[in-house]
């Protein structure tokens, strides 16, 4: 009976340690924690279970959950009111409670939230605390289901009121998905069309080493770059002749059709040149670009020629791939149509018979009613 006794004082004993490690675990911080992140007590509820969610989001959001998820919640009409709840989730009204859920663990409700402040949000993009929390969330984040809605609520924030530029420009170019940079370099312009610093960093994105994130950043410059119309034009100008030859066609595109780069046209018809010598037309915009040049009421003659030749030159090159000579043949036509439709007469000859066969087409009256 002795030994019983010493056995239970023994496991009481143990019982009260384990307690006692994991109070201690407990308190202990974070290793993870981010510097200048919002903290809050150990043990505090976070997410769907945090205080002072808004019941009328909650009931919304935990409907939108029932629904099958498979990396996305696919066709769910409980999923559907969500993305078009604009009453409850609109006008920065649920920000707070949208803020919450997206410091979730569970990813469903951080695509929930990320996709609402994307779509809704609003009161946060000019209050500091609000856009800390989820810049500090960004950082964090590690889905890549998550993280282009993500990257497009960060995206709206107004670096001039809330001092998170730095940590953004920093996400922008490190971060390790690149869904989020993306999303992050197409719209952050857009939304901050005069900010220079935010234009810089979009001039930097464009030689990221990502292809992704290059083209977007490329595109962000034709949405929002027209505060900096003489840098957004040089930053196209260096481009014409890159490498990858999606990346110089949107540029090619974009400088003959933005309306403010007429003084980049010789450099365009230049770089033009040197690609169809090499070979190395694959994409439909170039002729797009050219033949917007040889239309614009702005460019000398001279450049209008010598775009129409370039046309011709594609269009009746064999070894050109053959969407761009259709597209080619098309831009005749519209270029010049007296001397389009010389050329485009010999080319219904063409050996490759559909070149021929739309050349032969385009060639006939139009019907008229």
């Amino acid at each position: 009976m002795r030994f019983l006794a010493i056995l239970a004082i023994l496991a009481t004993v143990a019982l009260a340690c384990v307690t006692c490690r994991r109070e201690t675990t407990t308190e202990a911080p974070s290793p993870t924690a981010i510097v200048g992140a919002p903290s809050s007590p150990s043990g505090a509820r976070r997410g769907l279970d945090a205080p002072g969610n808004d019941p009328a989001v909650l009931a919304l959001a935990k409907k939108a959950l029932a629904c099958t998820w498979n990396n996305g919640f696919g066709d769910c009409e409980a999923y559907r009111s969500w993305q078009t709840a604009q009453g409850p989730l609109g006008g920065g009204r649920a920000d707070t409670t949208l803020i919450a859920l997206l410091e979730d663990d569970d990813e469903r409700v951080r695509v929930l939230a990320a996709e609402a402040l994307a779509t809704f949000g609003s009161r946060y993009r000019n209050d500091s605390v609000l856009s800390l929390r989820i810049v500090v969330q960004a950082e964090r984040e590690k889905s890549s289901t998550v993280a282009p809605l993500l990257g497009q609520a960060v995206a709206k924030i107004n670096v001039q009121k809330s001092d998170v530029f730095e940590r953004v420009r920093a996400i922008a170019k490190k971060h390790d998905l690149a869904p989020l940079r993306s999303a992050i370099a197409l719209r952050l312009l857009e939304h901050n069309p005069a900010v220079r610093a935010v234009h810089d960093l979009v001039r930097e994105l464009v030689r990221d080493p990502d292809k992704e994130v290059r083209a977007v950043a490329v595109k962000a410059l034709w949405a929002g770059g027209g505060h900096f119309p003489v840098d957004t034009c040089a930053v196209w100008a260096e481009l014409l002749d890159d490498p990858d030859d999606d990346i110089a066609a949107l540029c090619s595109r974009y400088v003959a059709w933005w309306g403010r780069c007429q003084d980049k046209y010789e450099a365009l018809l230049e770089a033009e040149q040197r690609r169809a010598v090499a070979v190395r037309v694959r994409s439909t915009l170039h002729v797009e670009a050219l033949t917007h040049v040889c239309r614009d009421d702005r460019a000398p003659d001279a450049q209008k020629q010598r775009a129409f030749a370039l046309i011709r030159g594609l269009a009746e090159q064999g070894t050109v791939e053959r969407q761009v000579r259709l597209r080619a043949v098309e831009g005749l036509l519209e270029c010049d149509p007296v001397a389009g439709s010389a050329a485009v007469q010999r080319l219904s000859r063409d050996p490759d018979g559909i070149v021929a066969q739309v050349a032969t087409e385009l060639l006939k009256p139009k019907r008229t009613r």
